[in-house]
């Protein structure tokens, strides 16, 4: 995600920032990135853990 001045609330959140030139190219290659953004706006990304949903949580 990107953020013009919410990284630190992000932090508390488990965000981390990231330089922006690691931005994979999905993330490029978006408008927001591209144009709408600044380039000063912060890169930040979080982990996501694995979940297993119940079997019968799936029909």
């Amino acid at each position: 995600m990107l953020t013009i001045d919410a990284d630190s609330f992000f932090e508390k959140l488990g965000y981390v920032a990231r330089s922006r030139d690691v931005a994979p190219d999905a993330i490029r290659d978006t408008e927001e990135f591209s144009t709408l953004c600044p380039g000063d706006a912060v890169l930040m990304s979080k982990a996501l853990r694995s979940l297993t949903v119940p079997e019968h949580l799936l029909t």
